[in-house]
């Protein structure tokens, strides 16, 4: 059986002064790959005496022999033979599984504190600080630019590659990201420092314990890490994320694809980044879901601060098709094409509302949500293939009507690989009116510059072609990026907007996403897509853009779900900027926004709008 040791090895002072702990773990971890009886861990020297302290996995709970000993300070890169006696600094523990891979640490010091079980404990005083300064050349995880970094981040070590039904393991924490010198207090965390809570998503792994792992950030320095052991099943390339919540705040994802080989051997362990903002909001809740098209599963889970458990439900149908019906119900009401009346088209959406709510929401996840409905201050829905028109919803079960999601409290979307940023811009504003918009587009954007920026928009803050819109894309200048126009919506084809006979899609996007060329302005972006006659209407066509959009650094994005009407649409936008410049939250702008477009008599306008962003972000000082 394999046991996790922490061993003491004496050696010299000259030796002990002069060892580089992460070189020299790096430097095992090459020597040792194939030595499946010895897995180094953690290197660290010791505070009290010449000596190396190693935590390291081996067979058997007695300590090591000579030849075992001289093997470790051999692959450390120090003089084989002892300086003393090997002796444990704790008792062997048992370790499930052979771990390939090791994780660089803070070095290590005597004894101290005992942690919760499988959470790697410190080993004694407050050592030196650990500087962690990014992935090394090479390592997965994307690169993130320097203007949008923050002083935060999640790393996680894992490996590149594994066998079938190998357990390995994902070391994960939170790192501060500095060039040099002294840890910084960060006003993200109090002195006493914050809790957090890193949950694991790891679709075709069984995972061995626990999927959810407290962790404390420390207002200066990193935390220490959790750990969460896998095993993979079949081969095969596959996503694992990690991501980190403060109550009901969602604070950012690590993801990293791990491959599942049956004929190559484990790779070694490389460390990977993720977003990650400390931001917690009282009274936030958020709610993540992921849905399996192929199994018509999902997979709910409200994260508060009480986290309750996750529900899953199985449909009995493809949600998809009766979606698409239940838009161009709302497209014929909006243009007069089922003869309602204003309160006879608020009755049947909030019927419409409500059957929605029964038939894709689960018992469970209706109960946990009328729990916490009367303490909710916003809701963030986080999806992964999702279809839910959520801003459709109408919560109602016998003793609870509160009207529609929208109208209980700001309700906007987020995505699983973006942190929350807390900061808008409107400036410079540039706004997109192609040929063939619609009568009110050319007044929506008179109106919307004036407010923002004077009497009128100026010639270049105007883009009517496909070409200068991509231009301006790649330059990356502007606060605000507004659209005016009509929007194509295909359920095979995806979204589009058309300019003449070119069409801008989200693929157009791609260069600005690998580039990240809106980062450094991080600007909101509003496709307000009106209705184009004989347009058949789709369900969820700005996904595809709100997903590049905020891939390429913009900080908001706000798009209709399906085409509205130009009134509604004009009343939308005016109070969203007026309470924006106003000094409005997010969420509490787009909630005036909807009340004002929700004035248009039997029009359904008002619930087309899905937000994604944070709901607390405001206008940061120009």
């Amino acid at each position: 059986m394999t046991y996790e040791h922490v061993l003491r090895l004496p050696v010299s002072e000259a030796d002990a002064a002069g060892l580089d702990t992460d070189a020299a773990l790096s430097r095992a971890r090459r020597v040792l790959w194939e030595d499946h009886d010895v897995d180094i861990r953690k290197v660290g020297r010791s505070l009290a005496d010449p000596a190396v302290i190693v935590v390291v996995r081996l067979l058997g709970r007695e300590l090591p022999d000579d030849l075992t000993a001289e093997t470790i300070l051999r692959a450390l890169g120090l003089p084989a033979r002892p300086a003393g006696p090997v002796t444990a600094v704790v008792p062997a523990v048992p370790a499930s599984g052979t771990w390939r891979g090791t994780f660089s640490g803070p070095p290590l010091a005597p004894p101290g504190r005992a942690e919760p079980p499988r959470r790697p404990a410190p080993l004694g005083a407050p050592a030196p600080e650990h500087r962690f300064d990014g992935p090394p050349a090479g390592a997965g995880g994307g690169a993130i630019p320097a203007a949008a970094a923050e002083p935060r981040r999640l790393h996680a070590e894992c490996p590149e590659r594994v066998r079938p039904d190998r357990t390995f393991s994902m070391l994960v924490r939170i790192v501060t990201i500095r060039a040099g010198g002294e840890p910084v207090k960060l006003a993200d965390v109090p002195p006493e420092g914050t809790d957090v809570l890193l949950v694991l998503h790891a679709p075709g792994f069984d995972v061995l314990g626990e999927q959810r792992w407290p962790l404390h950030v420390p207002q200066a320095g990193d935390s220490e890490p959790v750990r969460f052991d896998l095993r993979a099943r079949r081969p095969g390339a596959r996503q694992v994320s990690v991501t980190a919540w403060h109550g009901g705040s969602y604070l950012g994802e690590l993801a990293v694809e791990i491959a599942v080989d049956p004929a190559g051997r484990d790779a070694p362990a490389r460390d990977v980044l993720g977003e990650v903002a400390i931001r917690p909001v009282p009274g936030a809740v958020a709610l993540a879901v992921r849905y399996a098209p192929d199994t018509r599963t999902y997979r709910f889970e409200f994260h508060d601060v009480d986290n309750p458990a996750e529900v899953t439900s199985n449909l009995a149908y493809d949600p998809g098709p009766r979606v698409e019906w239940l838009i161009g119900e709302l497209d014929a009401i909006a243009t007069g094409g089922a003869g309602m009346s204003a309160a006879e088209t608020r009755a049947y959406l909030a019927a419409a509302g409500a059957e929605l709510w029964h038939d894709l929401l689960p018992q469970a996840l209706r109960d946990q949500f009328w729990d916490r409905q009367d303490r909710i201050t916003q809701l963030t829905i986080l999806t992964e293939n999702d279809i839910v028109p959520w801003e459709l919803l109408y919560p109602l079960d016998p003793g609870h009507d509160e009207g529609f999601l929208v109208e209980q409290f700001p309700v906007t979307r987020g995505i699983f690989d973006r942190a929350p940023a807390g900061r808008l811009r409107l400036r410079p504003a540039r706004f997109v009116l192609p040929g063939g918009s619609p009568p009110e587009a050319g007044r929506e954007i008179s109106e919307i510059a004036g407010a923002l920026a004077g009497p009128r928009p100026g010639r270049g803050d105007i883009v009517r072609g496909l070409t200068p819109l991509l231009d301006l894309l790649r330059s990356g200048d502007f606060g605000l990026l507004h659209f005016a126009c009509h929007g194509n919506f295909d359920p095979v084809a995806g979204a589009s907007i058309r300019f003449g006979d070119a069409r801008f899609t989200p693929t157009l996007l791609a260069p600005a996403e690998i580039n990240k060329t809106l980062a450094a302005r991080a600007p909101l972006v509003f496709v307000n897509a009106c209705r184009s006659g004989g347009l058949a209407p789709s369900y969820n066509g700005m996904d595809g853009f709100a997903r590049k959009f905020l891939a390429a650094g913009a900080t908001a994005f706000i798009g209709s779900m399906w085409a509205v009407v130009d009134g509604a649409a004009f009343e939308f936008a005016a109070a969203l900027y007026e309470g924006l410049s106003g000094g409005d939250t997010l969420g509490a702008a787009v909630t005036q926004a909807r009340r004002e477009a929700a004035s248009q008599p039997g029009d359904p306008s008002w619930l087309a709008y899905s937000v994604y962003g944070d709901p607390g972000a405001r206008l940061a000082p120009d």
